[in-house]
């Protein structure tokens, strides 16, 4: 057996109705309830390492109520020490009572803010201010362990820098950035807002070389890349192989396809798919295109050796190279920066 992350999407539900949602399902279903104490069960017996990482992913993994997670945290008690749990929320829901049962339980909360201006925020239903208000009471709660995502469309594809001087004059929380990723149901919609590959990479250095000087907030991205190009971490890390349970109980190849079943591996209590999960070395799939393969940058891209995109993206045509118009600069520019400025590197 191997060690995987987890990934279990609770809910297709959701109390927004995002742009380039990649959820799958088009009749909303729930996890039961009544069999969360299987599913803890199955992963301490099938997840070899010493700590299971949980996802709790959606739709809105938080309109289910605190009464479903308060059920999750008591079954992962029966193993003591043996589940860490993260949950990807919109932030909309997060109240007191939410955020002290989550901080009870030491959950780190992942959610999204793409943009403060309202007029830029279609693509998440102008809910910016909402969540601007749900990270502020976080913080005055003492809430550490959040991570914030910025994923840029052609909508926000000139407000980076000005993300990142909002985040970091305002949190001590981490934050992450990345382009539209189209997949799912709209995919289509997801096409048609992408960014301008100049404007992001241009926004991507502002940000890295303000950052490099002040390394004022956490952004993992930049500091991956670092260590890869020293030699002291292997990427993308993302590409780690990933368990994706659906609402219905079923494994999924890739977690932005869940609900596809073209790429369902069967439900997790069935004996063959338990096999099929301890073997796993068939339910991934990698771009194996030529020109990537002999790019210099290859070793860095999240294209070419992640699971996690490459299924999203195979048979997508001109997806893989308008990615690397995106991100190759950005490479460039902190290999370049890790070539010439060591010292300073090496003090993060």
């Amino acid at each position: 057996m191997k060690s995987f992350d987890v990934i279990v999407k609770l809910t297709t539900s959701c109390n927004l109705q995002c742009t380039y949602c990649n959820v799958e399902e088009r009749v909303p279903v729930k996890f039961p309830l009544e069999e969360i104490d299987k599913l803890m069960d199955w992963l301490d017996y099938a997840v070899s390492s010493k700590v299971c990482s949980i996802l709790w992913h959606g739709g809105e993994p938080l309109i289910l109520g605190k009464s479903f997670f308060t059920r999750i945290f008591e079954s992962e008690k029966r193993y003591p020490g043996r589940f860490s749990n993260t949950v990807s929320t919109n932030a909309l829901l997060l109240d007191n009572a939410f955020i002290e049962l989550l901080g009870d339980n030491h959950v780190t909360i992942k959610t999204s803010l793409d943009t403060i201006h309202t007029e830029s925020d279609r693509n998440r239903c102008n809910s910016c201010a909402l969540v601007v208000s749900k990270l502020n009471l976080l913080r005055e709660l003492g809430y550490k362990d959040v991570y914030v995502r910025t994923t840029v469309s052609n909508e926000n594809e000139g407000q980076l820098v000005e993300m990142y001087d909002f985040m970091k004059a305002n949190y001590k929380f981490n934050w992450e950035f990345a382009p539209i990723i189209p997949a799912g149901l709209n995919k289509s919609a997801g096409y048609a807002v992408l960014p301008d590959p100049e404007k992001f990479s241009r926004g991507a250095i502002d940000v890295f070389h303000d950052w490099l000087k002040t390394n004022s907030i956490e952004i993992p991205f930049f500091i991956d890349l670092i260590k890869a190009k020293l030699g002291i971490l292997e990427l993308p890390a993302i590409a780690n192989p990933r368990l994706n349970i659906g609402p219905t109980g079923t494994i999924y190849r890739c977690p932005l396809l869940i609900g596809n079943e073209k790429y369902a591996i069967g439900n997790y209590l069935e004996t063959e798919t338990f096999n099929q999960f301890c073997g796993l070395d068939c339910a991934w799939e990698t771009i194996s295109k030529n020109e990537c393969l002999d790019c210099d940058f290859n070793r860095f891209c999240r294209i070419t050796s992640c699971s996690y995109l490459s299924v999203s993206f195979k048979g997508l045509e001109g997806l893989a190279d308008f990615f690397c118009r995106l991100w190759k600069p950005v490479y460039h520019e902190i290999c370049a920066a890790v070539d010439f400025e060591i010292g300073a590197i090496k003090k993060i």
